[in-house]
């Protein structure tokens, strides 16, 4: 049966690791950059070095900011292929089918009335959340 509190006892022990094991990956690249540094100032010297760690820390950034863009891009075709196959429900046979079915059984005169009764509810369910301001005052 569906146990719900394992599950959240589940995720919550996989929550704890991924973030230990961020901050150990933050530390331990710390540390990297730490010994970089201090071997290439011992080598050619402060200047140098520092040079050397922005370098190393504009390529992680730049490969950061480019995964993010690749993630962005393919989230988009994602939700763009997902709104196209989405888009021609309308048009399946089936749908058409149970359509006039559903005309048929309600009949022209109760289907303009359910139709204008559903155009309110969708127009007062599309305001925004709140209360509107008052023009007037």
């Amino acid at each position: 049966m569906f146990d719900l509190s394992n599950k959240v006892d589940a995720a919550a022990k996989l929550a704890a690791c991924a973030a230990a094991f961020a901050a150990a990956a933050v530390a331990a690249f710390f540390f990297v950059c730490l010994a970089l540094f201090v071997w290439t100032q011992q080598q050619y010297g402060t200047a140098p070095a520092s040079l050397v760690l922005a370098a190393l820390l504009a390529i992680v950034a730049m490969t950061a900011a480019g995964l993010g863009w690749i993630a962005r891009r393919r989230a988009e075709e994602h939700h763009q292929r997902a709104l196209r196959d989405n888009a021609q429900w309308w048009a399946d046979p089936a749908v058409i089918a149970a359509a006039l079915e559903v005309y048929r059984a309600i009949g022209s005169k109760r289907m303009s009335t359910i139709l204008v009764g559903a155009f309110v509810v969708g127009t007062l369910l599309s305001r925004p959340n709140g209360r509107q301001p008052d023009a007037g005052l």
